[in-house]
């Protein structure tokens, strides 16, 4: 009899797979702007819910609100070692100008906390020994889905030389808001396109 997590025994056989299974971490679909990553077995499952390190250190994408893309981290470590003034100190790159002010409000006022700005760029920059206010910070900015977007974060490393041109992506030539819509009606009963509000993050919608 397989066994499973937790030490139990099933008394039946598993049934074959109807799909050959990816790789553990591995991006769906397999692109650098992909926002979930394959977890092909149970026992991946509880490793990824218990933050088994095992499992952590294949995940190469995830959520946004709860991972920050790799673009974000390698633009913010960019600006880190670019800019003088923000020596000692980490960044968080926000979705806008008005996710960083909010930001900074939610902080209290923190001494360290201060706004960021560069070329189009937002974020928050405090000092980097700080572990509560970063944790204060990290949670806000999941909570209300303000991380920069990795396809801007992208187009900034693009600009400043760190990467030498965006990915590939197929788009839409049209109407994109309609094709959005388009694909989500049938899953919406009874929804008509005008119901439809459009929003750039999850959370960002019921703000």
């Amino acid at each position: 009899m397989p066994a499973v997590p937790g030490g139990l025994r099933l008394l039946f056989p598993l049934p074959r797979p109807a799909f050959q299974p990816l790789p553990l971490g591995q991006r769906i679909p397999d692109t650098p702007h992909a926002v979930s990553c394959s977890l092909p077995t149970l026992q991946a499952v509880c490793g990824y819910e218990e933050k088994d390190p095992a499992v952590t250190r294949h995940l190469t994408s995830g959520y946004p609100r709860f991972v920050v893309h790799p673009y974000a981290r390698q633009l913010a470590a960019h600006c880190l070692r670019s800019e003088p003034a923000l020596a000692g100190r980490l960044l968080w790159l926000t979705s806008s100008a008005a996710m960083a002010r909010n930001l900074v409000a939610r902080l209290g006022g923190a001494p360290s906390a201060r706004l960021y700005e560069n070329s189009g760029l937002h974020g928050v920059a405090h000092a980097a020994d700080d572990a509560a206010l970063a944790t204060q910070a990290k949670t806000y900015l999941q909570n209300f889905g303000g991380f920069l977007s990795s396809r801007e974060a992208e187009d900034h490393l693009v600009r400043l030389g760190v990467l030498p041109a965006a990915a590939a992506e197929p788009s839409c030539t049209g109407d994109a808001a309609a094709e959005i819509r388009r694909h989500l009606l049938p899953a919406l009963t009874g929804a008509r396109p005008e119901d439809l509000f459009l929003a750039n993050c999850g959370m960002n919608a019921i703000q």
